[in-house]
């Protein structure tokens, strides 16, 4: 691979990555709306699984891009903990499922159901604290960033 053939290459990553972000943040208020707005009440069975998928799926691409990506820097940190958190939203709230499951068929024995069911609770509250939290982190600081980059270049 040859210098000059870096540059594209960086400013086609630089694109997609932000294509992903800004795709990633308008899908995630899309869920807000869905589940917010009142009116809304007949779409939420059907777009709500959907627009939750269409989340996952942006998340995970901008995290393995963000990840795979040459640059080294805040920005990157922070499109890697928004890509990161839709994924363990999801991961945490399959989680959530299963040990609630799991406590259910284990109603005989007392121990293994309460360990469950504080597993289960532990794994909720990840999934609509912390996670949300840290979209909301990943998003401000890179926004932040960028908003910060565009200005020293307007400067320069």
């Amino acid at each position: 691979m040859n210098p000059s053939s870096e540059v594209p290459e960086s400013r086609r990553e630089a694109r997609l990555l932000s294509a992903l972000f800004w795709a990633l943040l308008a899908t995630f208020a899309l869920v807000l709306v869905s589940m917010f707005i009142p009116f809304l009440v007949p779409l939420r069975g059907t777009a709500f699984l959907p627009l939750l998928g269409a989340c996952f799926v942006l998340g995970l691409a901008l995290l393995v891009l963000s990840i795979r990506t040459k640059h080294v820097g805040a920005v990157r940190k922070f499109l890697i903990l928004t890509g990161a958190s839709p994924v363990g939203l999801a991961g945490s709230a399959i989680l959530h499922n299963v040990f609630y499951g799991l406590a259910t068929l284990t109603e005989d024995w007392a121990i293994l159901k309460s360990v469950l069911n504080g597993l289960e609770v532990a794994f909720f509250l990840i999934a609509t604290i912390v996670w949300p939290l840290a979209f909301l982190g990943g998003v401000v600081g890179t926004i932040v960033h960028l908003i910060g980059r565009r200005r020293s270049r307007g400067k320069a």
